[in-house]
């Protein structure tokens, strides 16, 4: 398995979504492959950050793999997910496109500042 440790962003929008889906079905390949969802929570979001955690939790339910889920607050979602990468050894983060925002942007300013300033390969969800 190329990746083993996989890092992903999330806030409850569709790609986001998506991007757990992806990464479940990537653990399916091995149960040697650990799973960590990251919700970054913008000051007084945190009940609602808690509650997207919570459905992300029961859908990792369905694999035998290692999972973690994560609130990391106070921080923007950008600096947040850089500075949790860099704190963690993943070898993949996966972000959607775009999040809750609505920008109709081709690629959100939260997954541009992602691609471009990790230090490990970041899948976009589409």
């Amino acid at each position: 398995m190329l990746f083993r440790r996989i890092l992903i962003a999330y806030d409850g929008s569709e790609l986001s979504r998506t991007a757990l889906d992806q990464a479940i079905e990537m653990a399916r390949e091995s149960a040697a492959v650990e799973l960590e969802v990251l919700c970054v929570s913008e000051g007084a979001a945190e009940r609602d950050a808690r509650k997207k955690l919570q459905k992300a939790e029961i859908s990792l339910s369905v694999i035998p793999n290692p999972t973690k889920v994560t609130l990391l607050e106070g921080s923007s979602a950008a600096q947040g997910i850089l500075d949790h990468i860099a704190r963690g050894k993943y070898d993949l983060v996966i972000i959607g496109s775009r999040g809750l925002t609505g920008l109709s942007e081709v690629l959100g300013s939260v997954s541009h500042s992602v691609v471009q300033k990790s230090p490990v390969s970041v899948l976009v969800i589409k």
